[in-house]
């Protein structure tokens, strides 16, 4: 029976100068009490939960919630509009989902703004809200080395010579910075993807070609501790002759391993191919790397044979996800209509296509993997038991998703069949496409973000910014940050 979805708790970033900013991302930090969001205007915003998130709200405290939160940001408008066309039913092959309008106004605690956008971003493995100093994060940005920040930066902890500059525009001292550079050219190389896995004594960085592994503690300028070149050579003209994965690394993600650190890393290119790498090994061993363009072409030339794998189209790799058993590799990419999950550690090859998720765009919108709780009893599944599924009885295991027309989609059961499987369940969360959607580690709450750049309409070709005499750049009407929960 598909959970009732109710909206609990919302946030929205208001209005400035320029266009209408908008969340990118949206992540939960490790104790699970705080949500960490970026931003389309440079910034990293922190909402640290209420204890009493979840109880009923009165009549009384919805509406001191809701002018506290206009308070707390002084260029913010009314943000009504962005919450009113999004609390939709659901959309999904069961029953309606029934969605309470009536919910909290988060009002955020920490504000660190970038002086350019960020490449990516890793909270730590650590965070804890009783300790101020594990309330940190990484960040990559262009032609900067690698930063640690202060998520909840104090008011002298600016880089800011002007008394006068507000607190909100200022840009705080980096804790530590980790410099990656290209020997050759000594320039900054950034990462587009950051894995900073429990315990937190290392960090890993993708760039182009290359992984690096950074000690956290070696602050003082010092080199990577170790850098795992993903093809033989970059100096050849044929870039590593076929050997490797060519490309710039886009995503990491680590598996379970036995002891402390990410076990097995999965890293994805924007080329479409992902690398498995085992980073404790002497040197970074590279344990298998293959291409998801050639997914379908080799389903086809198995008897049983997978249709429409190749339909689901992609752009290259934003995300990998493992799952929570460790043993299957969830793919997420660009301009895509569906999802690849490859049993890794059973069979090695594809498992299934998790179809019925219209993502076609350019945007990162990145989904989540949760432990199944029961197995699925709606899902619309092509194909048969594979020799993928649990032989233990397991339920498998759940991905959530976010679509680009704002609904966000839910397959369950994962892992025990093959083929193509169509989304459980869904509903609509928003009126925008979906950047993020994050489950909580207790799996009764869920994070989305919404909003992207939108293109100005036919009423609006004759609107032009008036020092440029370009049309004005324009954001779609829901950028908000939601909680929902399920029950």
């Amino acid at each position: 029976m598909q959970p009732q979805v109710t909206l609990v708790a919302a946030a929205d970033l208001g209005h400035g100068r320029g266009p209408r900013p908008f969340y990118k991302s949206a992540q939960w930090s490790a104790d699970g009490t705080t949500v960490i969001t970026s931003t389309s205007d440079n910034r990293i915003v922190s909402y640290v939960l209420p204890d009493d998130l979840l109880d009923p709200q009165q009549d009384g405290q919805l509406e001191s919630n809701s002018l506290a939160a206009s308070e707390s940001d002084s260029d913010s408008d009314s943000d009504s509009d962005s919450e009113s066309d999004s609390d939709g039913s659901n959309s999904g092959s069961s029953s309606t989902s029934s969605i309470n309008c009536r919910h909290r106004r988060l009002v955020p605690q920490g504000r660190l703004c970038l002086p350019e956008p960020a490449n990516a971003l890793a909270s730590a493995p650590y965070y804890s809200l009783a300790l101020p100093w594990s309330q940190s994060v990484l960040v990559s940005c262009r032609d900067l080395p690698i930063h640690l920040y202060s998520l909840f930066p104090e008011e002298g902890d600016s880089s800011s010579s002007s008394s006068s500059s507000s607190v909100a525009h200022a840009r705080p001292r980096p804790l530590a910075s980790y410099p990656l550079i290209k020997t050759e050219t000594e320039a900054y190389l950034a990462p587009n993807a950051l894995l900073w896995p429990s315990p937190g004594t290392h960090f890993v960085a993708g760039t182009t070609n290359l992984l690096v592994l950074f000690d956290i503690s070696r602050t003082a300028n010092d080199p990577p501790l170790l850098r795992v070149p993903t093809i033989a050579s970059t100096r050849h003209l044929r870039k590593g002759n076929g050997v490797g994965m060519r490309g710039t690394v886009a995503a990491l993600s680590g598996s379970i391993g036995p002891g402390p650190g990410p076990g097995l890393v999965a890293a994805g290119t924007w080329t479409r191919w992902i690398g498995l790498y085992d980073l404790a090994r002497a040197g970074g061993e590279c344990v298998a790397t293959w291409s998801v363009a050639r997914a379908s072409s080799r389903a086809s030339s198995r008897a049983d044979s997978q249709p429409g794998v190749d339909s689901i189209g992609g752009g290259g790799i934003l995300q990998t996800l493992w799952s929570p058993c460790g043993r299957y590799l969830v793919v997420n990419e660009r301009r895509s209509r569906g999802l690849l999950v490859y049993d890794v550690r059973g069979s090695g090859e594809l498992l299934c296509c998790l179809t019925g998720r219209p993502a076609e765009t350019n945007q990162r919108l990145s989904c989540d993997v949760y432990m199944s709780a029961s197995a699925p009893n709606n899902s619309s599944v092509e194909g048969k038991v594979t020799d993928g599924s649990n032989n233990n009885g397991s339920s498998g295991f759940e991905v959530w998703a976010g679509t680009q027309n704002g609904t966000t989609v839910v397959w369950e059961g994962i892992g025990r069949c093959g083929g193509n499987i169509e989304p459980s369940w869904s509903w609509m969360a928003h009126s925008s496409a979906v950047s993020s959607t994050a489950m909580h580690a207790s799996g009764s709450v869920i994070a989305t973000c919404s909003g992207s750049w939108a293109l100005p309409g036919d009423d609006d070709a004759n609107e032009t910014d008036d020092a440029s005499g370009y049309t004005a750049v324009r954001t779609s009407p829901d950028t908000t940050l939601k909680l929902w929960t399920l029950a």
